[in-house]
Order: C-alpha cells, then sequence, then structure tokens
C-alpha cells in the first residue's frame, strides 16, 4: 500500500508512461514526456538553434546550407549560397581582367596603389596611365 504507484501521462500526448523524461528548463512544459514527445521537442529546439542570417543578404538559412567565404574577401560570417556564387563571380571577374578597360588580364598583373582608389588589378596599359595621372 505504501509504495503503490500512480500512474504518470504524457504532458502532450496524454498517454500513460512507461519511461517518463524531464523536459528541459527552456522549454517551459510543466509535467513529464513520452519518449516521442521528448524526441519531438528536442527536434524542434535543434532546429530553432540550427538557424542564422546570412550576412550579406541577411535571410535566415539552416548552418547547413551556409557557405564559408574566401578570407580574400574579408567576411567573417558564414553566408547563404546565392550570395556565395555573386561574390565569387564578381572576385573571379576583378581577378581575371582589367579594372579599367575590362581587358582579359594575362601572366603579369599589376596591383593599384592604395592611394588610386581602385578595386581590382590592372593591365599595364592602364596601370601606366594612372600613376601619370594620380602621381
Amino acid at each position: 500500500m505504501f509504495f503503490k504507484n500512480k500512474s504518470i501521462f504524457c504532458t502532450i500526448c496524454k498517454k500513460q508512461l512507461n519511461h517518463k523524461y524531464k523536459p528541459q528548463k527552456n522549454w517551459n512544459i510543466n509535467g513529464y514526456l513520452c519518449n516521442n514527445c521528448y524526441l519531438d521537442e528536442l527536434k524542434k529546439q535543434y532546429e530553432r538553434n540550427n538557424k542564422k542570417n546570412c550576412y550579406i543578404c541577411n535571410k535566415l538559412q539552416n548552418i547547413s546550407n551556409m557557405w564559408e567565404p574566401r578570407f580574400e574577401w574579408n567576411i567573417t560570417e558564414p553566408i547563404c549560397e546565392e550570395c556565395f556564387t555573386k561574390k565569387e563571380s564578381d572576385f573571379q571577374h576583378k581577378k581575371n581582367f582589367c579594372s579599367i578597360c575590362n581587358k582579359k588580364l594575362g601572366f603579369i598583373r599589376y596591383n593599384p596603389k592604395g592611394k588610386w582608389k581602385i578595386d581590382g588589378q590592372l593591365c599595364k596599359l592602364c596601370w601606366v596611365e594612372s600613376k601619370s595621372r594620380y602621381d
């Protein structure tokens, strides 16, 4: 009579429990859960914590769909695939074409001086012209 077990029911689905699971404090659930409800709540919490905003477009994305940017871009946070593709194509264009005349660069490329405020690389003719113009 002293140790008679009371029937305990799941807080969410109201099924009788063979094994009780205590919910985490941040779930705001009072009582115990069954196995299925506990796993469902774990999945919900994981999905909430597994999302992050893209650094460029600020869209909420799953972390597994985010890309790590190149170190040359000076971006520290992960970005979405769409922004990565745009940034990569822009980076390749700046790397392979002259920033002024848009001519395809060969093996020898010229980097503009910082005070010129030109983004990208230059061909020899544009570099000489820019040097005479800015210096």
